[in-house]
């Protein structure tokens, strides 16, 4: 009795309890759902909070600490157990996709289904980035050498706005398409890129890309040497534009914002004159 006099004396206290019984009755419930792990640690960090502060009965006050630390450390456990069981039956899947897309026609069906659907994930907005990237690793999985892989991993980081990390992987797929024989049915179509995720448009794309990416990395720096350095490189790109996709392209795309026949104009400009400023400068 002396106890519940104790409590409602202490009403900060009483709630504490009162939120730790409502919460242990409802998550084997299901009734928090996904949210069972975020309000439990949440509810543990604030009763170990107010454990250290105010006036009390000190076991009042150990008590509702060790009940908090035990929440916040059932949370933790709960949530590393989930994600080994996500990440294992991730694993699972893997295995059974590739086991199943192991016979050569199932393969080129299943991969063809794959990079259609990344595709239209990259160019649907608002994109969902983390789902492309799902996507993207679902083909690594079952065709680790089709050109898409590095090709939609650049795209996929230029949507994250990380573009250094992009060119990496468009270099990656420059030297992989030297090492490749020449292929004699590649009509300069997309759908030239549907044998193994190379063809001579997706790769005059990517030098459109990285020729982007080096004219506007010589805008940004002011030493002469570097600026020309940097439009050279990108000049050398629009050669590789102009070998593999006569004409190049129209486009003004996000980090592309110049299109070829913009970008040749801009760096014959800054070669004859690195110093002169950039007109127009090249979006960030």
């Amino acid at each position: 009795m002396s106890w519940f006099r104790y409590l409602k004396r202490q009403p900060t206290s009483l709630v504490v309890y009162l939120s730790f019984a409502v919460f242990l009755i409802l998550w084997p419930t299901g009734f928090l759902g996904s949210y069972a792990v975020t309000v439990g640690t949440i509810l543990g960090s604030t009763a170990i909070a107010l454990s250290s502060i105010g006036s009390g009965d000190i076991l009042d006050k150990w008590i509702i600490a060790g009940i908090g630390t035990a929440v916040v450390g059932l949370c933790a456990a709960t949530d590393t157990s989930e994600q080994l069981r996500a990440q294992r039956l991730r694993s699972e899947l893997e295995q059974d996709i590739q086991a199943y897309a192991a016979p050569a026609d199932v393969k080129h069906g299943f991969v063809s289904f794959v990079t259609d659907h990344i595709g239209k994930c990259l160019n649907t907005p608002p994109v969902d980035v983390d789902h492309c990237a799902e996507l993207e690793s679902l083909l690594e999985h079952v065709d680790k050498l089709n050109g898409g892989v590095p090709y939609y991993s650049a795209e996929i980081l230029r949507s994250r706005g990380r573009i250094r990390d992009s060119d990496d992987h468009l270099y990656n797929y420059l030297e992989a398409d030297k090492r490749r024989p020449p292929a004699g049915d590649d009509d300069g179509s997309i759908s030239a890129c549907a044998t193994n995720g190379y063809c001579r448009q997706r790769t005059a794309w990517v030098c459109h890309t990285l020729a982007n990416d080096l004219f506007r990395r010589g805008c940004d720096v002011m030493e002469i040497s570097h600026r020309r350095d940097f439009f050279e490189r990108a000049q050398q790109k629009l050669a590789c534009v102009n070998e593999s996709y006569k004409g190049g392209f129209e486009q003004r795309l996000g980090t592309r914002p110049l299109n070829t026949a913009d970008l040749t104009a801009a760096l014959e400009l800054n070669l004859k004159n690195p110093s002169r400023p950039c007109s127009p400068r090249p979006k960030t």
